[in-house]
This record gives structure tokens, sequence and C-alpha cells, in this order.
């Protein structure tokens, strides 16, 4: 057992996954470049003033996108010590896992981080849109799959 491999390979493997797919339907989707998206995500933080910051603030986007994975690969690793149980069945764990991550993004951390921007940037709170389907399937896929059977891999007994 070695939880602080599993934290690590389960954030890279996530962070990736999950970037490409995302930057690979923003521009397919929508024309989106890379840049473009990654600085949306610096915009959690840095409101509109985000798209004006070229490269930099797209490698704050990058750096809270890893930021993320890291967060959630820690919360199920936490979660499988207090139910370890949750390694037994992994295929149907990670949809879930990605479902439930999806959800609490969507809903709880991009709202909080809306309203929280408008105290210190002093901007109406703009809730974002819900996400679609593609990126709840990318969620399940590229996230809760990589977490998931990655946590199992370096958490179970050998």
């Amino acid at each position: 057992m070695d939880p602080a491999r599993g934290l690590l390979w389960g954030t890279v493997l996530c962070g990736l996954l999950d970037i490409t797919a995302a930057c690979l339907h923003a521009s397919l989707a929508r024309g989106t470049d890379p840049v473009r998206l990654l600085q949306g995500v610096a915009g959690a933080l840095l409101g509109r003033a985000a798209y004006d910051g070229g490269y930099a603030t797209a490698l704050l986007g990058l750096g809270l996108h890893f930021g993320v994975a890291l967060s959630m690969t820690a919360l199920f690793l936490a979660l499988c010590r207090a139910w370890p149980q949750l390694l037994r069945r992994p295929a149907v764990v990670a949809p879930l896992y990605g479902l439930t991550v999806f959800c609490l993004m969507n809903f709880g951390v991009l709202p909080v981080l809306s309203w929280t921007r408008s105290f210190y940037l002093h901007t109406p709170v703009v809730f974002p849109g819900p996400m679609g389907w593609p990126q709840a399937v990318i969620h399940v896929v590229c996230v809760g799959g990589p977490i998931v059977f990655t946590v199992r891999r370096w958490m179970t007994p050998r």
C-alpha cells in the first residue's frame, strides 16, 4: 500500500486526461483553442480579466486545473480510508465518482467561486450555465476512472 503514489498518479492521470478531453471537446464543438480554455479556468478567480492575461493566465488555469485534480484524488483517497469497500468494485464506483465530481464542480464549486469573486472584483454574481452531457461523460471517463483505478492500484494490499 502506497497512498502517496496513488495520490500522485491519480492526480497526474486525471489532470492530463481531463484537460486533454476538455481541449478536444472545446476545439471540436466550439472552435476554442486550449489557451482560451485554460484562461476560462483561471476566470474562476480572475473573472473576465483572465482572457486578457495571455499565457500567464492560461498557466494559472492549468495550475488550478491540476489543483482540483489533486483535491478530488485526495478526497477519494480519504473516502477509501473511511470506507475501504469503495475499492472492491471500481467499475461501478468510478462512473459514480466521476458524476459526483461533475455535480460538485458544476453546482457547488463554480457557483461559490462566482459569489466569492463578486466580493473582491465587485462584479455581479454570475452563475455559470450548467455543463452539458459531453462534460459529464468526460468526468465519468477521464476523472472518475483514473482516480478510482489508480487509488485502487496503490491502496490494495499486495
